[in-house]
């Protein structure tokens, strides 16, 4: 995966997860995906999830790191990507390099913001990323035959 935010790959680290297959020790190079979806312990609770990959076994594990909804899930990744921005702009304020700007403004970021607070569902996220009705529609089916 190109970008896992810092508290993420500290958290893998700090639970010293094990296969149950074959007692391997998970390391963030087996992460292969993080996402959120409903709480295997909770009911009707969205979760932030990790799955991961043994290298050893290639046994499939999927571990819930903590309650947190789309939205929140959201805001954690554009706080660290503000956070590594600041850090760069930092580090080139004390040379003679060419200061590395991004091209999303301010203004830009306070209205995503603001966007992302105002939305209540998964499905209002998904339409605000540019997905139709209809698509958004077309993956709740798949899901729902899956599950049976």
């Amino acid at each position: 995966m190109d970008f896992i935010p810092s508290w993420i790959t500290k958290a893998i680290e700090s639970e010293k997860l094990y296969c149950r297959k074959c007692k391997n020790v998970f390391i963030n190079n087996n992460l292969k995906a993080i996402g959120i979806r409903e709480s295997i312990r909770q009911f009707k609770k969205q979760t932030l999830f990790v799955e991961m990959i043994c290298s050893n076994c290639k046994e499939l594990m999927i571990f819930e790191l903590s309650d947190m909804t789309l939205v929140e899930f959201s805001f954690e990744i554009i706080e660290e990507l503000h956070d590594i921005e600041e850090k760069i702009d930092k580090k080139n304020n004390g040379t003679d390099k060419k200061k590395i700007k991004s091209k999303i403004t301010i203004k830009e970021k306070n209205n995503d913001i603001k966007l992302l607070q105002t939305l209540k569902t998964s499905e209002e996220f998904l339409m605000a990323m540019g997905f139709s009705p209809g698509e958004i529609e077309q993956y709740s089916l798949k899901e729902e035959k899956n599950d049976k």
